[in-house]
């Protein structure tokens, strides 16, 4: 009670402060804050994706009753990326906002599987290939998992181990070529590898250099893997 007298009391003298203030209520909860102090939140911008971003339901939920909304459609954006299931299956089934392949991708790329899942198993949504890519970029092995089984032919191979080379994350490397035998990578991964000081991750494409690193076969043209049987000089 008394910090709310002190506050009300500061923002006499200091009232610029208000926003900040505002923003404290919506992320930590303490909407009565904004009763307490007469505080009008309604030239306040995207209150409901700051709730969102800090995973902060109830939050939402109390702005809702409170017939404020801005900031909705990018609260759901901001849960998937932030990893907030809750806030996502709320928005999705409650406020009926659409669960789009932005929004699967988004959570991809930052390792969420829980969303990845819940999105394509019960919202009906998939993913791109920007999002397989991601994933393995991130080196979320689990993530790269769930979407090649669950769409096998579903993502660029050649990308996502590039992608994974580059950032040094042989895990992943490894997992895709191992489900994806007769797909590969380009010269770019080990060239990334290299650069970046992967060595565990050179090591690895140099041992199978010939199956995994992909390009263009100066005698019959082919996009294909550097020790393919080559009919054009057979």
């Amino acid at each position: 009670m008394h910090g709310e007298v002190r506050l009300a009391r500061l923002l006499s003298c200091i009232p610029h402060l208000r926003p900040v203030v505002v923003l404290f209520a919506v992320a930590a909860t303490k909407l009565t804050l904004l009763d307490t102090l007469n505080l009008d939140i309604d030239n306040d911008d995207n209150l409901v994706d700051v709730a969102a971003i800090t995973g902060n339901l109830p939050g939402i939920i109390a702005l809702f009753k409170m017939g404020y909304y801005a900031g909705t459609n990018r609260a759901l954006m901001s849960a998937a990326t932030s990893g907030h299931l809750d806030i996502v299956v709320y928005l999705c089934v409650h406020r009926k906002l659409p669960c789009t392949k932005a929004v699967v991708n988004a959570s991809a790329h930052m390792g969420h599987l829980p969303i990845v899942q819940w999105c394509h198993e019960y919202a009906a949504q998939s993913w791109t290939s920007d999002g397989f890519v991601g994933a393995a970029s991130g080196g979320h092995v689990d993530v790269v998992a769930y979407m090649h089984h669950a769409k096998p032919r579903c993502g660029s191979t050649s990308l996502a181990i590039d992608a994974a080379a580059s950032n040094g994350h042989l895990h992943v490397v490894q997992f895709i070529h191992s489900q994806r035998p007769t797909h590969g990578c380009s010269i770019k991964a080990l060239h990334e590898a290299i650069a970046h000081g992967h060595n565990h991750v050179v090591a690895y494409l140099e041992l199978h250099r010939g199956d995994l690193i992909q390009a263009v076969c100066c005698a019959c043209g082919i996009y294909t893997a550097l020790n393919h049987p080559c009919k054009a000089i057979a």
